[in-house]
């Protein structure tokens, strides 16, 4: 019997994806693709939030980790990497996005 596949994919710093890997990794996912990217969230392209007065938008390095898994996982998956990406900072919430 086979299991429904869901794609996850998950946005973070560049220098998070070692982490985001090693946790997927514990959890028992077999692969995961990285792709390199640039984009701006919440902070506007800046490496620590400020304040509104600075409207020029900047891209920052990114990387985009695509993961294919069984149904079942995916709330163990955007659990951990959550918990992973959490930065302490209530105005930048990292956040893994659900795709079906």
């Amino acid at each position: 019997m086979s299991s429904e596949l869901v794609r996850i994919e998950i946005i973070a710093a560049q220098n998070k994806s070692t982490a985001v890997v090693n946790c997927l990794e514990k959890l028992g996912v077999g692969g995961v693709t990285i792709f390199q990217a640039l984009g701006s969230g919440i902070q506007k392209g800046t490496f620590e939030y400020e304040p509104e007065e600075n409207k020029e938008i900047r891209l920052l390095p990114k990387v985009l980790l695509l993961v294919i898994c069984e149904k079942e996982q995916v709330t163990a998956i955007v659990d951990a990497v959550k918990v992973e990406l959490y930065t302490g900072c209530s105005r930048r919430v990292k956040f893994a996005k659900l795709r079906r």
